[in-house]
């Protein structure tokens, strides 16, 4: 029956309400290939959510969710161009970065993400830094920078460094420097003497740093010849000096009294009668005569060499009159 107002504890019993709770698990339904496709696409976007890489990276060619992942295409960007042929990918999908010489590359990637029916075209753009330096890429930059100047006349020291930048060392060597006219810690040159001649050495600069294979670079100096001597003057032209054929004289000789380089040349014959001093022939009606004509070839502030010639000068024929004797009514 209904319960009395007397009796409360019955009224409550009869109208309280009780919960009970349940906890329900309802499965997703399975991944579609689309939503595979970007859940891959997107795992591939955050795989380069950094944008700057200074480490090298696989990327897969496969997904979590069971996708095919390829690379279209890639290429790269040098000096604000775009450059198919440069490129920092390998077919297994391995980024390279770019060696120093490289430097840092903008790199584009076109990914193609598959899985059943459904496909996905994705770009992305990645920067890859450089790798550092190696020791052979430093003496590559350093190489230029290596310059001795003007060696086409060269009078003047060489500055010949031993480093350069980047840490590279240099030293030096010649293979014809015989004379020693370049010193090669110093650089200093010495010019030949004029008689030497000009003088061609070829210099070999030597780079290395590191454990890189050395390098060399080659300069050909050309060292003009110190200003001529007196005494060099003197000896060319006592070396130069000549009269041709003096064994059959029979007409006067020019003989020559300025030499080459400013010398000056004084002659004396020892016998002035039939040759004079100054080369005038008089032909004698007896015999042939020699005669030593001595040759002294000077210039100021050397010492005077003597060179002797032996002229042979030829008696007249029988039917030979000189002027002198035809002036003095001596010839019929």
């Amino acid at each position: 029956g209904v319960p009395s107002s007397d009796n409360p504890s019955e009224f409550d019993v009869a109208f309280a309400t009780v919960n009970k709770e349940f906890i329900l698990t309802i499965p997703k339904l399975d991944m579609t290939d689309k939503e595979a496709v970007i859940s891959d696409a997107n795992e591939i976007a955050n795989m380069f959510s950094e944008k700057t890489f200074t480490s090298d990276l696989v990327i897969p060619n496969s997904g979590s969710h069971g996708t095919i992942i390829s690379i279209l295409y890639t290429y790269s960007f040098t000096n604000g161009e775009k450059d198919e042929n440069n490129i920092f990918i390998d077919t297994d999908g391995k980024i390279t970065r770019p060696n120093y010489l490289e430097g840092d590359k903008q790199v584009n990637i076109k990914f193609l993400i598959k899985k059943g029916e459904e496909i996905m075209k994705l770009e992305l753009s990645v920067y890859l830094i450089k790798l550092p330096m190696t020791d052979t890429e430093a003496i590559i930059l350093a190489k230029p920078t290596l310059d001795l100047g003007d060696t086409s006349n060269r009078t003047t020291p060489l500055a010949l460094s031993t480093s350069l930048e980047y840490g590279v060392e240099v030293s030096w060597s010649s293979p014809n420097n015989d004379d020693n006219l370049i010193n090669l810690s110093t650089g200093a040159i010495t010019q030949p003497t004029y008689t030497q001649g000009v003088k061609t050495v070829t210099l070999i600069a030597t780079l290395t740093k590191g454990s890189a294979s050395p390098v060399t670079k080659e300069f050909t100096i050309i060292i003009p010849t110190l200003a001529i001597t007196s005494n060099e003057a003197i000896s060319l032209e006592y070396e130069d000096l000549t009269l041709g054929d003096t064994s059959n004289i029979t007409e006067s000789i020019t003989l020559p009294v300025v030499g080459l380089h400013g010398t000056k040349i004084n002659w004396s014959s020892d016998n002035t009668y039939i040759f004079s001093n100054e080369g005038v022939v008089h032909r004698p009606e007896d015999n042939d005569y020699t005669v030593k004509l001595t040759a002294t070839i000077s210039k100021e502030g050397g010492i005077d060499k003597i060179k002797i010639f032996e002229i042979v000068v030829k008696k007249k024929e029988q039917n030979e009159c000189d002027a002198l004797s035809q002036a003095l009514g001596y010839c019929s």
